[in-house]
């Protein structure tokens, strides 16, 4: 989800982590909707969320095993997670066996710098992009924003310079840009930059992977827009 880095997919564990938060129950394994509740802390900088195989009811002598139910639980934690505390593979209540399946794990992303004579950050899905309002893109061997910014004031002064030049009346400013990682086996490899006349660019963030000339497939991670 928007503003966070994934840790670890497919688990058959929730976590024993420490710094935990609690929980909350949601009606569908959506995780922007579990960023949300951990977005409302201050504290909170992580999530798992999982499916959970519960009992109907607290099982006892009398009905040892009950009727089984899926629940979908958002945890939260107050530091970062990784698959090694994925621990908790559920347990026995009676002759009723709580099982976990689908449990994924979601660190913060550490906020980029704002720009002067930009809004933002404001976090992403994925990397934006429309034929309509894109403009250009480039890349950078370091996450800095500042590198993007700046390409974005200069295609506009150069789309302006070009146009007074051809006596147009009109010219193509950069009013927005989105800047992101793409990543290889988790690891960065340079910054992508790409260019928008519009904010609209926000709502086609849908791009989370991208292939190189040499076929090699990189993750797009860390998206913001400006």
């Amino acid at each position: 989800p928007a503003g966070y880095s994934t840790s670890f997919t497919g688990q058959f564990g929730g976590l024993f982590a420490p710094n935990y938060l609690g929980y909350q129950q949601l009606s569908s394994y959506n995780t922007s909707a579990c960023a949300a509740y951990c977005n409302a802390r201050s504290d909170c900088n992580a999530f798992n969320i999982y499916f959970e195989r519960t009992p109907v009811f607290i099982p006892d002598d009398s009905c040892p095993s009950p009727n089984a139910a899926a629940t979908i639980t958002c945890a939260l934690y107050g530091s970062s997670v990784d698959a090694s505390t994925a621990t908790n593979i559920g347990q026995y209540r009676k002759d009723f066996m709580v099982v976990i399946q689908g449990s994924n794990g979601y660190n913060l992303n550490p906020a980029p710098a704002s720009v002067s004579s930009f809004q933002g950050p404001n976090a992403l899905d994925a990397v934006a992009y429309s034929s309509g309002i894109y403009l250009a893109q480039q890349y950078f061997s370091t996450y800095d924003v500042t590198q993007c910014s700046a390409a974005c004031t200069a295609y506009t002064a150069k789309s302006k310079s070009t146009a007074q030049s051809n006596k147009a009346s009109t010219y193509s400013p950069c009013n927005y840009f989105n800047v992101f990682n793409l990543t290889l086996n988790g690891q960065s490899q340079m910054m992508g930059c790409y260019l928008f006349s519009t904010s609209d660019a926000q709502n086609y963030d849908t791009y989370r992977t991208a292939k190189g000339s040499d076929g090699t497939v990189y993750n797009l991670t860390n998206s913001y827009g400006y």
